[in-house]
């Protein structure tokens, strides 16, 4: 798994650390995850980790976050129908791939408006004893989400595989992006302790 960045910080004399993974594998079978770790190491040697898992599944048309095998969030882009209404004249083989590309921008729309909702729901499904893990895990799924929607806007290509692929590229070349939104989201979350 190729590691996109990380973020290292210490506060009140504990360490931090927040990890972003690409796992390689998933774009085989036409999925971009994102392996989230948030850490933290207090004076003591004390260790408390927290890892979350970002899918975006082309095929299915999945947005999922995980912790372990718990699914946290996941929306399906059938959920949408309303704002696609050609999809329901498709037929009982679904809609064409370009009304699936469609779908994938609309959900990146909606997704961004309504990012700050989203994260707080998966936060609030993990107990964290560490107010500033949450932060971390906030900014570690909206930066990876909107990082991911952002390639998702970008890409060119025709094709689920080539569109996969072309997305994955574009969140390796723009890991410092994620680094970027995540270290600010974090640091803004960080300054009302969660209360933003």
């Amino acid at each position: 798994m190729p590691r996109l960045t990380e973020l290292k910080f210490k506060h009140n004399l504990n360490n931090y650390l927040l990890e972003f993974d690409l796992d390689d594998k998933a774009i085989m079978e036409d999925r971009i995850s994102v392996d989230i770790l948030a850490r933290v190491v207090n004076p003591y040697g004390q260790e408390f980790r927290v890892a979350l898992t970002v899918e975006i599944d082309y095929r299915e048309l999945l947005v999922t976050v995980k912790n372990g095998g718990d699914i946290l969030f996941r929306r399906s882009f059938h959920d949408l129908r309303v704002l696609l209404p050609e999809w329901d004249e498709c037929g009982p083989d679904g809609p064409p791939e370009d009304v699936y590309l469609d779908a994938l921008d609309t959900l990146g729309e909606v997704v961004n408006e309504n990012i700050g909702g989203v994260v707080e729901e998966i936060i609030a499904a993990i107990p964290v004893p560490d107010p500033i893990l949450g932060c971390m895990l906030k900014a570690g799924v909206s930066a990876t989400i909107g990082q991911a929607i952002t390639c998702n806007q970008h890409a060119r290509r025709e094709g689920f595989r080539q569109r996969v692929r072309e997305i994955a590229a574009c969140l390796i070349d723009n890991a410092g992006g994620i680094f970027s939104r995540a270290a600010w989201r974090l640091s803004r979350c960080i300054a009302t302790m969660g209360f933003n």
